[in-house]
């Protein structure tokens, strides 16, 4: 039903929000205008979680982030 507004996400969101997005979509009957909106605000909030090179994240969380290393 959105195939067309998810192939213009796919390439812009990880394919589990995708996948998350046609279940509860299916789930809840939402419209196109709904789907288009909805998509674009996960992409916002996906781009907003993103870090930046050299952005302070916090000692905890660098910690986590070096351990593995």
């Amino acid at each position: 039903m959105y195939d067309d507004l998810l192939k213009q996400y796919e390439e812009k969101l990880p394919s589990y929000l995708i996948e998350g997005f046609k279940k509860e979509a299916g789930e809840r009957k939402i419209t196109g205008k709904q789907a288009e909106k909805i998509l674009e605000y996960l992409y916002h909030q996906y781009e907003q979680a993103k870090l930046s090179p050299g952005e302070a994240i916090g000692v905890i969380t660098a910690e986590s982030f070096g351990e593995p290393g």
